[in-house]
């Protein structure tokens, strides 16, 4: 079962919207039921005392505590691809427990410009993932920046860049606050290769093989993240 958004207020809480309609839709949750909910990073355990398609009342039984997956801080820097494989990216590193994501506009990327209503998808997949995994924090995604802006504004702890062939696997980075930038599916452009590594980016190793860039992103935040 989910961990829903709620309205908390002392003893008692609200969830509206979609959620409400959920609730008292597919999931048929009725009056006397428990269901999990949070407010911000607080968790807890509640009763359901009012159900309706607008809105489901709830008194609130006990605080539970939320926990992320791991202690560090892992920042994803993340070039623009197609955008069903950059929504199955959000909710993926969200699920693995990231702590920002920076979409970042590269020479290879095959999208080059984002409506607002992908925007709002992303956050609304943020929150799908956070309610499923019950994560304590809630990931931050930063506006699109092209690779310029992106590396003139860095400023990432540890800034890493996953490269095929790096001496350094990823699995050898043990900081507590890491940042990492994936490329787009063909690859990073050599002269962005030159200017991130003369902008102190390490490349890193993710394997032998050969990752495309949805796969690499997942396998690089599950390795940072626990």
């Amino acid at each position: 079962m989910p961990r829903f958004f709620a309205e908390v207020d002392g003893q008692r809480a609200l969830i509206r919207g979609a959620d409400a309609q959920h609730i008292s839709g597919p999931l048929r949750i009725r009056l006397g039921e428990d269901l999990l909910i949070r407010d911000g990073d607080k968790g807890y355990l509640a009763r359901v005392t009012g159900v309706s398609r607008q809105q489901v009342e709830l008194e609130i039984l006990d605080e539970q505590v939320l926990a992320d997956r791991g202690p560090r801080t892992v920042r994803l820097g993340m070039a623009l691809i197609a955008p069903k494989d950059m929504d199955e990216v959000i909710r993926l590193a969200t699920e693995l427990g990231v702590s920002e994501i920076q979409p970042v506009i590269m020479s290879r990327s095959n999208v080059r410009d984002l409506k607002a209503q992908r925007l709002e998808r992303w956050q609304e997949i943020v929150r799908e993932a956070v309610k499923q995994n019950q994560r304590r924090s809630l990931p931050t995604i930063l506006p699109v920046l092209d690779f310029r802006a992106f590396l003139a504004q860095s400023n990432w702890a540890r800034p890493l860049v996953a490269l095929p062939g790096a001496d350094q696997p990823l699995t050898a980075v043990n900081d507590s606050d890491v940042g990492i930038l994936i490329g787009p599916e063909g690859g990073i452009a050599p002269d962005e290769i030159e200017s991130l590594l003369a902008g102190g980016f390490q490349p890193v190793g993710l394997g032998a093989t050969v990752l495309r860039a949805v796969t690499a992103a997942a396998a690089a935040v599950a390795v940072l993240g626990m």
